[in-house]
């Protein structure tokens, strides 16, 4: 459902990156237009390029294409224009003024005007040694000290979408703690989303038994591995537009040994016909960290269990919902009364999502923004971590806020057709909805 790490797809319209088409791009390039600015690549756009793209377009990474060098981006500097300018690149969701976050590779208006100038300008080359070498954050997973896989590949058996959980024994003779994590979908156009969870020793004899009880490679799970609650954690997850990264420095998820780890494939054939996959995960694993740390899924259980129907009817726009409550009060995630640190978050929602926040109300009445998205994309789905731990107190209170678009113009389009709207409220497949926020979270001591 959610993802942690930089914003990155490979869904992007590969039509309308086509260099030679110049209906793709509003920008004038006919390669003779005068300089004055005296924009050049090397002065003045390489940088920016090597700061906020090539992270994501590389060989290797998941941009459809490369943007590594003059060349590469010269060939493409319509298209690139044209999405610099219109803010759809870089992939940045969270709004600014909500908070500070490690990574944010946004670009700001007068870089955005800098790169649309010096195409419209004639997308200088410029002289080599003008070029200042960039401090580039720190992206990706730093290193892989254990993969997992699908142990079979599955063809997806239900259509439009298919929940599968696969169990995966943990290698590891002692308890160690996962302090990154990647997942590598082995066929993105059906891989919906992926979420590892970690089953606790004891509760494994349960899960192996929902294994066996059906036929053919795992067996159906839909909202969760079979079962949530004590012994049953997140280690990671992944959705379109999820990057591999470590976690905060001095965070881990501890996994003790003789643990199995429940990978839930969510398969989606809505627009793609069923097709093999093998997916995998990438972990990076340390003995000890400073502070231990789990993931907090944060949504009303009502909506979940339907009992408090999230309604969303059918052609109407601006649909809102929200939730907001004191974990603590319940004694989550960590003790009745104990403080905690958000170190980052997620948010997730569906196709018909258009806005949703996470925030903190104070006890005296102040809010603090987490994460706010104002025009929600679901193939951009990318966490935010913070540059200081957020501190949530007793007496505070979590809140998510989601608006939806049911309207004609905002539904899928099946088979060369857009359906017709419906009512719809929360679920699983992926013309339901979902308002989801996800916390990466430590006690405080």
């Amino acid at each position: 459902w959610v993802v942690v790490g930089l914003g990155c797809s490979s869904a992007a319209p590969v039509d309308a990156l086509d260099a030679g088409n110049s209906s793709a791009s509003p920008i004038v390039d006919t390669g003779a237009v005068p300089n004055p600015s005296g924009l050049t690549w090397h002065k003045d756009v390489r940088a920016l390029v090597e700061e906020r793209c090539a992270n994501c377009h590389q060989a290797g990474e998941i941009g459809p294409f490369e943007l590594t060098d003059y060349d590469s981006v010269y060939a493409l500097r319509r298209a690139d224009a044209a999405s610099v300018q219109s803010g759809s690149m870089p992939p940045w969701q969270a709004a600014k003024g909500c908070n500070d976050y490690h990574g944010d590779y946004s670009l700001t208006e007068g870089q955005r005007r800098t790169i649309v100038d010096w195409v419209d300008q004639g997308a200088l080359e410029g002289d080599p040694s003008d070029y200042v070498e960039p401090e580039l954050p720190e992206v990706g997973l730093s290193r892989t000290d254990l993969t997992i896989s699908m142990p079979v590949e599955y063809v997806p058996r239900q259509s439009p979408d298919d929940y599968r959980c696969f169990l995966i024994d943990w290698p590891e003779d002692r308890e160690r703690y996962v302090t990154g994590f990647a997942v590598d979908p082995g066929n993105p156009k059906i891989v919906h989303h992926v979420i590892a969870f970690m089953i606790e020793p004891r509760l494994v004899a349960r899960f192996r038994a929902r294994d066996e009880a059906e036929e053919g490679p795992g067996y159906t799970c839909f909202g969760g591995p079979g079962e949530l609650g004590e012994g049953v954690n997140w280690l990671g997850s992944w959705a379109p537009g999820g990057r591999a990264a470590d976690l905060p420095a001095g965070t881990g998820i501890a996994v003790p040994p003789g643990a199995v780890i429940a990978m839930q494939v969510h398969y989606n054939t809505l627009t793609a016909e069923p097709e093999w996959d093998r997916t995998s995960i990438r972990f990076r694993i340390d003995d000890q960290v400073e502070r231990p740390s789990i993931w907090l899924p944060w949504t009303n259980p009502f909506w979940v269990s339907d009992r408090l129907p999230m309604s969303i009817p059918a052609g109407e726009a601006g649909v809102r919902h929200s939730f907001v409550y004191d974990p603590t009060t319940v004694g989550r995630p960590f003790g009745r009364g104990r403080a905690f640190d958000i170190h980052r978050s997620g948010v997730h929602m569906h196709l018909l999502g258009k806005k949703i926040r996470l925030s903190i109300l104070r006890a005296d009445g102040a809010e603090t923004c987490l994460e706010d998205v104002q025009d929600w994309d679901f193939n951009w789905q990318g966490g935010v971590e913070f540059q200081e731990p957020v501190r949530f107190n007793p007496g505070d209170k979590v809140r998510v806020e989601c608006e939806w678009d049911n309207t004609p113009d905002r539904q899928p389009i099946v088979d060369g057709e857009r359906i017709e709207p419906r009512d719809v409220t929360w679920g699983e497949g992926t013309t339901d909805e979902m308002c989801l926020g996800l916390l990466y979270v430590s006690p405080v001591d």
